[in-house]
């Protein structure tokens, strides 16, 4: 990797670190400002991560994200402010009301009502009677087979059928 690949791949992992859960349009920008694509950008933010660079710290304001210093910050968006402090790490901040802002169209989603339960009984059924058929099959393959193997295929078909009435009712109380 040239030097300059290294110096853009450090900047990258810098700002991604200021925009960790904020929305994507900013990541975006970040991106373009960067010469970066966004996957690639992902990808930088996800090693940083893993491999224990990145933390984060909530001080009841803003969530902010600690990475090693020795990288040149640029000022990308007045919406963040990143400082220098006297341990030599960066410390960029990321507002809360932009954490608030996902973390509430996240519980929106979560908590709405399901629009498809009509599509969801239909697969619910499907899978059912796909159970059930697979039931039938075990046990009309046992009538040929002797005592002992006869009882326990036709006990996985009764499983079979059981699992089947337990998909219909998970569909019905949904």
């Amino acid at each position: 990797m040239t030097k300059k690949t290294k110096d853009r791949v450090t900047q990258a992992q810098l700002v991604l670190a200021i925009v960790d859960r904020t929305p994507d349009c900013v990541l975006q920008d970040i991106c373009e400002a960067l010469d970066l694509p966004s996957s690639s950008a992902g990808n930088h933010l996800r090693q940083l991560y893993y491999a224990g660079k990145l933390g984060r710290i909530n001080n009841g304001t803003q969530y902010v994200y600690r990475v090693r210093a020795g990288v040149e910050v640029t000022d990308i968006s007045e919406n963040h402010d990143e400082y220098v402090n006297a341990d030599e790490y960066l410390y960029a901040g990321v507002p809360m009301d932009y954490v608030s802002e996902i973390n509430a169209y996240v519980s929106r989603d979560v908590e709405a009502e399901n629009p498809f339960k009509a599509t969801d009984t239909y697969l619910a059924d499907v899978r059912a009677k796909g159970a059930e058929q697979a039931g039938e099959y075990l046990k009309q393959y046992a009538q040929g087979l002797h005592e002992d193997a006869r009882l326990v295929l036709q006990d996985a078909g009764e499983l079979c059928n059981g699992f089947a009435a337990q998909l219909r009712q998970g569909a019905e109380h949904e």
